[in-house]
């Protein structure tokens, strides 16, 4: 009992703090940048790339930091304590996540199969406008949530230890989506972005613990994909 209090707790602190990053994609303290941010000072001319180019690199730093954060012990510890959930980061850590092998895009999320998942419209009932925008940038999250959910309370726990937000502008992307980045014999990484106002937006990573994706036949990945997300009734497209 006392285990499931301390997990329990621990969950309770990260949905704390995503829910303050995720603030971040509307009220401020973003990078600021007319196209995409690179981190080197410099900005690229908006129209030089396309929308997938600039999310696509944008995810690829996010799981640059990620992979540092899986392999630092130190890291691990202090946001799990140590125990399962660092045995499970551990695992995670013997995968290569340099160059992905597969990358699709998840979008047009439909939003009446979202809410199906949560409970149907009752649950959303007396909802205001205002409420509701946040409540479906939201759900966008919790569907990697649910996906590791299914795989165990210590893989949700795990997830959700070594995930990241980060909070930029960027007038070019336009709708939510998922950027999803598969890698060989590795868990893939879903990179959620979700657009707030005036250009800002919110992208937060995720180890997604799918065992049958992380183990398959390259041929095999995007059907795979669309099985696991197929529920939330998104359009999955191969980008790379």
């Amino acid at each position: 009992m006392k285990k499931l209090i301390k997990y329990f707790k621990l969950l309770v602190t990260i949905m704390v703090f995503t829910v303050m990053a995720s603030g971040c994609g509307k009220n401020g303290g973003t990078e600021s940048s007319n196209s995409d941010n690179t981190g080197n000072g410099s900005n690229e001319t908006a129209g030089t790339e396309t929308v997938s180019d600039l999310a696509y690199k944008k995810g690829l730093e996010m799981v640059g930091l990620m992979d540092e954060m899986i392999h630092s012990d130190k890291y691990v510890s202090i946001m799990s304590g140590g125990g399962e959930i660092a045995e499970k980061a551990d695992e995670i850590a013997k995968g290569k996540y340099g160059s992905p092998s597969q990358v699709f895009c998840l979008s047009s999320f439909s939003k009446d199969t979202m809410i199906s998942t949560i409970g149907g419209e009752n649950a959303v009932k007396g909802f205001s406008d205002e409420l509701m925008d946040y409540v479906n940038h939201r759900m966008i999250g919790g569907v990697i949530s649910q996906i590791n959910a299914q795989e165990g309370a210590m893989a949700l726990a795990t997830s959700s230890v070594s995930s990241i937000s980060k909070a930029f502008v960027c007038n070019d992307i336009k709708d939510d989506c998922i950027y999803l980045y598969v890698y060989k014999n590795s868990y893939p990484v879903g990179v959620t972005f979700t657009v707030g106002e005036n250009g800002a937006v919110n992208a937060t990573g995720y180890y997604i613990l799918n065992e049958e994706i992380k183990s398959a036949d390259e041929k095999d990945v995007q059907q795979l994909i669309e099985d696991a997300f197929g529920m939330y009734g998104c359009n999955v497209e191969k980008i790379k």
